[in-house]
């Protein structure tokens, strides 16, 4: 029996119908997709009979789809960053503009729980994200997934939300108003789940993959040690991408998850923007004269063990070991000083790793 061609709109329902079968998950798609050579080599194969242990192809009810439309792991416009990992999903669902998909995108997450300096570095680094032309993307939780999102339009910035449940029923429907700021500002809401999919946590370590798998990196600006970034980073790290940390002092306990990053050798340290951007550069002449306007102010909201380096770094230069050494201060508290100081905008750091004044 020779099997007639597919036109695409038939692969199209086929692989959503392929996507829902029992048994069916993102790697065992992919095999199949494998051993048959893509996907109309699989539409055939079970034309013919080849593929007969997935029985029948249940028919989704195409209504449920409303507003929303979909993207097939083999088409064009998937995201090629997604594509490449190896558990990729079969099909992406979304709403909004899918352009933005086609764009350099680096994920931002962290903690549900942010204090002042977590909110302070999450807009700092989105806002120089943006300035770059990234889009960002996150979860659209609580805490840091909000703050980026937030940022990231703020600066007029595109932006991509993944959830982890169906895009008609958010268990997040407390960030209803972000979702529709989302849309409205030329970004877009995915997800890999059909309209009616019954929602289980589980769905939050499928969705952290997705958003591993869409950015060209990852970088988590604050999170605890239990926190669900911690998924997402490890998820990139296996992925080969490059995964980027904020540190904070060890007894902080909102930010244990990324100085366990650090340690573990699973995230870069960064201490500021250039960190991650090596292309990256300030407006230094502008900002420079506005920062020398409003040092006192600044000053006066950093703690007495930052204005005290800030002193000793104005006087000459400074690196990290020199830090460690002259204020008897651990690794991580002298980094978490710096950090202090860098993100309130008084220092910067060289490429001979000397800290200097702005």
């Amino acid at each position: 029996m020779t099997s007639i061609p597919a036109v695409k709109d038939e692969l199209r329902e086929f692989t959503v119908s392929l996507s829902l079968c029992k048994g069916v998950g993102a790697l065992s798609f992919r095999r199949i997709m494998e051993e048959f050579n893509g996907i109309e080599g699989v539409h055939a194969a079970y034309e013919e009979g080849r593929l007969a242990q997935l029985g029948e192809l249940s028919i989704p009810d195409w209504s449920q789809l409303h507003e929303q439309e979909y993207l097939c792991i083999w088409e064009e416009d998937y995201p090629p960053s997604l594509a490449a990992i190896p558990d990729a999903p079969p099909v992406l669902y979304y709403k909004g503009n899918r352009q933005v998909l086609k764009r350099k995108q680096v994920a931002v997450v962290g903690s549900r729980k942010v204090n002042t300096y977590g909110e302070k570095v999450t807009r700092l680094y989105t806002k120089s994200l943006v300035d770059n032309g990234y889009a960002v993307v996150s979860g659209l939780a609580f805490g840091v997934d909000t703050l980026a999102h937030e940022e990231c339009i703020r600066n007029g910035g595109a932006t991509v939300a993944v959830l982890p449940c169906d895009l008609r029923s958010n268990p997040l429907a407390g960030n209803g108003r972000l979702a529709e700021d989302v849309i409205r500002s030329g970004g877009i809401l995915v997800s890999e789940q059909f309209p009616g999919k019954l929602f289980h946590k589980g769905m939050f370590a499928m969705r952290n993959r997705i958003i591993a798998g869409l950015g060209e990196f990852t970088l988590i600006t604050m999170a605890g040690s239990k926190s669900g970034a911690a998924i997402t980073a490890k998820c990139a790290f296996d992925y080969g991408r490059e995964v980027y940390a904020i540190p904070a002092g060890i007894d902080q306990d909102l930010s244990k998850g990324c100085n366990n990053l650090i340690r573990d050798g699973v995230a870069a340290l960064s201490l500021s923007p250039n960190d991650i951007l090596p292309n990256f550069s300030y407006e230094r002449a502008a900002e420079g004269q506005q920062l020398h306007l409003v040092d006192r102010e600044v000053l006066a909201n950093l703690s007495d063990a930052a204005q005290n380096l800030y002193k000793q770094i104005q006087n000459s230069p400074i690196n990290l070991d020199e830090v460690v050494v002259r204020f008897d201060r651990s690794l991580p508290d002298a980094l978490s000083l710096l950090t202090e100081l860098t993100i309130s905008g008084l220092i910067e750091q060289t490429e001979n790793g000397q800290y200097t004044c702005i």
